[in-house]
């Protein structure tokens, strides 16, 4: 069955093209940067808070897949969750050059969506529009695309076909299957692994068996049960590549099609460079897919590719400014490559106190260091703090 799975994965990669290499962080961060907050329910409960979530995962998600256009994940810009901040506040926290924010409210069977999109260097507005239609996810999905072509057309972005036809797709049209595959994503970061989450998946997924985006979650969230649980692995991957095949058929290519298949060949099969392959096809079809790009960083770890993991972990950095855990990581990567003057330019004095960091950190400082009682004293301290380091 692997084998099967496996070689259909293969023949998928030789008939698409494999994409050019990404432009450097550098060149990168050229590109508008937009921090989307998440939007606001009038009410603060019920409905309301449902579709406000809902709306904001999938207008990052479309957003994200718009190659002119970096995005800020969804973990950094919770941390402004009714925030009173300007847009300049944020956008300095940040990184961002605009920012947007919405407002949501359903009442009985109609939904109103409030978006502004804000310049973060000035607090200047940029574009304003209200909403108010029947509550249905055709209306849903067509709104958040009339958003996104908004947002594209006020930052001078020229949309590509293809990402116009992103942008048209509907993903589901069954109201009683979105509400289930957003009460169950709504916590996909802790969920992921646990049997309620797949439990509302499946529901999702009988409620529409065409609804892809669950589809692939539900994919994805099996090959990694397939690689952790011992027990029942077999039935787990089974499940896994009867859903792959299910999306092979609605949407071949995508980028839920994609993602599927990467998480099986990474969990399930173990075949790096097909998965990493897969991934870097997904990402031209994504380019601020942070679960895309988590995935490629921890195959390059596993191929021992550390420039190439340098080089995602400072993407990642851009897309998830306020998870330490990446600058923790990239500080590491470059520490093994022996890349010390550009890990010391990225240090600062309270990466001393970090377990993770504090030998690094030691083993840098005490370079500059003339005496040497005070260097001893330096690394002693960092092995209290870290007994083992690496």
């Amino acid at each position: 069955v692997m084998g099967a799975i496996g070689y259909r994965a293969f023949t998928d990669l030789q008939t698409s093209e494999v994409p050019a290499a990404e432009p450097s962080i550098a060149a990168a961060t050229d590109m508008p940067v937009l921090a989307v907050l998440p939007f606001s329910a009038e009410g603060g409960e019920g409905d309301s808070a449902l579709f406000a979530e809902g709306v904001h995962e999938d207008l990052l998600s479309q957003l994200s897949r718009i190659g002119s256009l970096q995005v800020i994940s969804r973990s950094s810009v919770e941390a402004f969750r009714d925030t009173r901040k300007t847009a300049r506040a944020i956008g300095l926290e940040l990184g961002a050059s605009v920012v947007l924010e919405g407002v949501i409210r359903v009442l009985r069977d109609r939904i109103r969506i409030s978006a502004q999109l804000i310049d973060a260097r000035t607090d200047a507005l940029v574009w304003a529009e209200n909403f108010d239609r029947p509550l249905t996810t055709k209306n849903l999905y067509g709104v958040q695309r009339e958003i996104s072509q908004s947002i594209a057309a006020a930052l001078s972005t020229e949309l590509t076909q293809e990402e116009q036809n992103q942008l048209a797709l509907i993903p589901t049209q069954s109201m009683a299957a979105y509400r289930v595959y957003r009460t169950a994503t709504g916590g996909f970061d802790a969920s992921m692994s646990k049997p309620e989450f797949i439990e509302a998946l499946e529901r999702a997924v009988e409620l529409d068996p065409n609804f892809v985006q669950a589809l692939a979650e539900l994919s994805g969230a099996y090959s990694l049960r397939a690689r952790r649980s011992s027990a029942d692995s077999q039935a787990q991957m089974e499940r896994a590549e009867e859903l792959i095949d299910r999306l092979n058929v609605l949407a071949p290519g995508s980028v839920d099609h994609l993602f599927a298949q990467a998480y099986y060949v990474y969990f399930v099969l173990s075949d790096y460079p097909r998965a990493l392959a897969l991934a870097e096809i997904a990402l031209e079809k994504s380019p601020s897919n942070l679960r895309l790009l988590q995935l490629k960083s921890w195959i390059q770890r596993r191929t021992a590719d550390l420039d190439g993991r340098a080089a995602t972990l400072r993407r990642m950095m851009v897309l998830d400014p306020m998870q330490p855990a990446f600058r923790r990581s990239l500080l590491n990567t470059l520490y093994l490559q022996h890349r010390y003057d550009e890990l010391w330019s990225l240090m600062t004095p309270q990466d001393a106190g970090d377990p993770a960091l504090a030998w690094p950190y030691a083993m840098l400082s005490v370079r500059h260091m003339e005496n040497f009682e005070e260097r001893l004293d330096a690394l002693g301290a960092a092995l209290e703090r870290n007994p083992s380091p690496d």
